[in-house]
């Protein structure tokens, strides 16, 4: 699903889950705002880039959903369980906090504009898919336009969530 930016990103996401939106705080009111539920905001990728498409970088996000994810929690015991039992029951509690808790995660990111390389991005993305088929990808459009638009609409939202409470 294309969208131009993260904030919208995370509006579409929260109306799939039939959730509020939720942001992660931002101190600038000029950034993007990035959704809870956004693998970029797990991995601390600034959330106005999405997450790029390489192969470190997908190794870097199946390694931390499976940490942060899977369970497992005695390392011992992780160390002796192959990666794929490890990528299966992560997967599994993936879709369950989609179905029973309402926070589908959500993967944006931005592809390459032509070539071999946007082709192998294409590949990458379809592993991690495979991988965690309640994962819900969504590419960046970099449509200018789109974005421009997106950006100007939801000023008012961003320049709300990054103001400080004091209490």
């Amino acid at each position: 699903m294309p969208v131009a930016t993260t904030t919208v990103a995370e509006i579409v996401m929260a109306g799939v889950d039939g959730r509020p939106a939720q942001y992660v705080f931002q101190e600038d009111p000029h950034e993007e705002l990035c959704g809870e539920n956004n693998l970029a905001n797990h991995l601390k990728y600034p959330p106005n880039l999405g997450m790029s498409v390489d192969s470190q970088h997908l190794k870097v996000a199946t390694d931390h959903l499976i940490n942060e994810f899977c369970g497992m929690k005695d390392l011992a015991k992780r160390e002796k369980t192959s990666r794929e039992r490890l990528i299966r029951r992560t997967a599994g509690e993936l879709q369950s906090l989609a179905k029973y808790s309402s926070k589908t995660l959500y993967c944006v990111y931005l592809l390459p504009e032509e070539g071999a390389n946007r082709q192998h991005c294409i590949q990458l993305l379809e592993g991690l898919k495979k991988d965690f088929p309640s994962l819900v990808m969504m590419a960046l459009s970099g449509a200018e336009v789109g974005e421009d638009d997106e950006y100007k609409t939801y000023f008012i939202l961003r320049k709300i969530h990054s103001t400080k409470i004091e209490g």
